[in-house]
């Protein structure tokens, strides 16, 4: 029973993880037409259940601190969609909504069941990265494969993108090396520094993860380079930076501690 409850968490954080990746300004998310509003019930109701079932713990109780917490910030959501007029709809759905499903499943399923989640959202960006290197590669590359259609998104404009079977996209033909121009890869979203968002949350998650995966860590940094994104670039070499640092103050300690 156990075993099943466990499953079922990690099928339900893999949707989870899956949707809020969908719905971060992804071409899904911005093309023409009612998926937006799918991307968000979709969502939702994924989170709503895993609330539902991290309720059902025996373990469970109302803490008065967290909800006073989450009263007062959706309090001051509502204050902010008075003053700065934005759309209601959306803020109430990500920031009020969606903001304190997950706080109560984080918060009752313990915080170091986080790192579990990030594990399967780093999953999902993974694979993303290797479907894209392909198509960029193959595709936006060397032309070898012939996008399959077009897609229409709004983003800041009406744009015209071309996809590879609806799962690599391309239209930022502004990368310039050694003089020439090359199409960023942008994976499954609007542009690439939406992208690097992603791959950079990723690939910190699995780089600071006691059970580090060398080949995810190369897909991940290749992937990233692909991109032609500076800031992302910038990122992964503090991350590596940051990472030595950590080891080499640690190793430090511990031989000062064998000396003493």
């Amino acid at each position: 029973m156990v075993k099943l409850k466990l499953n079922l968490f990690s099928t339900l954080e893999y949707l989870v993880s899956f949707f809020i990746i969908l719905e971060c300004r992804s071409v899904y998310y911005l093309s023409i037409g009612n998926s937006k509003k799918i991307i968000i019930v979709m969502l939702l109701v994924s989170v709503s259940i895993l609330c539902f079932f991290t309720v059902l713990r025996p373990d469970f109780h109302v803490d008065l601190k967290e909800t006073i917490f989450l009263s007062f910030w959706n309090l001051y959501m509502f204050v902010y969609i008075v003053v700065s007029g934005g759309e209601i709809k959306q803020v109430i759905l990500r920031y009020c909504l969606f903001f304190s499903l997950m706080y109560v499943y984080f918060y009752y399923w313990k915080i170091e069941h986080s790192k579990d989640f990030l594990k399967r959202y780093s999953n999902i960006v993974t694979i993303i990265a290797i479907i894209s290197l392909v198509f960029w590669f193959f595709g936006s590359l060397l032309n070898y494969l012939e996008p399959s259609g077009i897609v229409n998104i709004y983003w800041g404009k009406d744009i015209v993108v071309s996809n590879y079977h609806y799962v690599y996209f391309q239209w930022q033909n502004d990368a310039v090396l050694f003089g020439k121009t090359f199409y960023r890869n942008i994976g499954i979203f609007s542009e690439a520094p939406m992208y690097v968002i992603h791959l950079s949350i990723a690939f910190m998650s699995s780089l600071f993860s006691k059970e580090r995966n060398t080949f995810k860590l190369c897909v991940l940094f290749i992937t990233m380079i692909t991109t032609f994104s500076t800031a992302g670039i910038i990122i992964i070499l503090l991350m590596i930076i940051l990472k030595r640092a950590k080891k080499s103050i640690k190793n430090f300690l511990w031989t000062r501690r064998e000396k003493s």
